[in-house]
């Protein structure tokens, strides 16, 4: 695995997480904060403190879901066992419109029992309590 394959699929990653985030944010809490702070369900703005813990930890995330995928597609000795692929009739149609829906499947599988192993009392005070400290969230 090449480290600087490692490194610019994270800057990548990043970039395209800060360009989306920024574009909402400036949409919905600068352009039109006026005009919809009505409808938050929390009446009020988050403080700056609260931003940059947010930015803070939105890296580490980038970091952390930008590994799995990585591995999977730069390691060769795990790439080989991995269906990732460029022509579709390699496996053909029916894979490759079933492909989506099986992958949702299992991620949100994945996502759901690990959510629930990082609430456990040993595990949620160091890994999850940070993200519940996000009481009114921003993109």
């Amino acid at each position: 695995m090449n480290w600087n394959d490692v490194i610019h699929i994270l800057i990548d990653n990043a970039r395209n997480y800060f360009v989306i985030a920024g574009l909402a944010f400036s949409i919905f809490y600068v352009l039109l904060k006026r005009k919809i702070f009505f409808k938050k369900i929390q009446m009020r703005f988050v403080k700056r403190k609260e931003y940059m813990r947010e930015i803070i930890f939105s890296v580490v995330s980038i970091m952390i879901f930008t590994l799995p995928p990585v591995v999977m597609l730069k390691i060769d000795s795990i790439r080989q066992h991995t269906t990732y692929y460029a022509d579709i009739a390699t496996y053909g149609w029916l894979y490759f419109f079933a492909a989506f829906p099986i992958m949702l499947f299992v991620h949100d599988t994945y996502f759901y029992w690990l959510h629930r192993l990082i609430h456990h009392k040993a595990l949620f005070r160091h890994i999850h309590l940070i993200h519940h400290k996000s009481t009114n969230p921003s993109p």
